[in-house]
């Protein structure tokens, strides 16, 4: 197994963690915009059994 320089390792961690950074951030604002526009729906899910 070849050993991976720390500059190379360090750009592809920082890559990962914007991605991961931007995904959970556009799942909070599509999350809150669903609360927003259509709350009755979301209750009356959230309500049956």
């Amino acid at each position: 197994m070849e050993k991976i320089p720390i500059k190379f390792a360090f750009v592809i961690f920082l890559i990962v963690t914007s991605v991961m950074s931007t995904v959970t951030v556009r799942n909070v604002e599509a999350k809150r915009l669903l609360l927003e526009e259509i709350p009755q729906n979301v209750l009356h899910h959230e309500g049956s059994p």
